[in-house]
């Protein structure tokens, strides 16, 4: 694992985005999370990573306007260069036939947001444990 994790959220809620921020904060101050509002900028920030830059772990919203996040990842996956990246999906519903919609792309979880501060601080040592599985 890098010295400094490297997380991508992509969430078009700001709510959402400053939820996560603040429990990162709570759980890791060492993390670098960088924060995007669409598939579109997530596309083109992998495109211009170099391999040794790219993100540890990928939290991408599932709906979103324009790009959701089923074809979202579905570009992730289709290209060889970002394929690898881990990608889980975090959306304010999750259902049995969106998990298996998105078995195929070899997502490694689909959960639900939540509000509450102590979830949330759950939710953002289950990433960072993700992170470090997936290194």
């Amino acid at each position: 694992m890098k010295n400094q994790p490297f997380i991508v959220v992509v969430d078009n809620d700001p709510d959402d985005c400053a939820f996560i921020s603040h429990s990162f904060a709570q759980v890791n101050n060492n993390c670098h999370i960088q924060f995007l509002s669409s598939g579109f900028e997530l596309l083109d920030l992998l495109t211009m990573l170099e391999p040794e830059e790219q993100p540890d772990l990928i939290v991408l919203d599932y709906n979103m306007p324009e790009l959701n996040g089923k074809e979202t990842v579905a570009q992730i996956k289709d290209n060889p260069f970002i394929s690898h990246i881990p990608v889980l999906i975090y959306s304010t519903s999750v259902t049995a036939a969106m998990r298996k919609e998105l078995a195929s792309f070899k997502v490694l979880n689909c959960i639900e947001k939540s509000t509450s501060e102590d979830k949330l601080i759950e939710q953002a040592r289950y990433f960072l444990e993700l992170v470090e599985a997936c290194s």
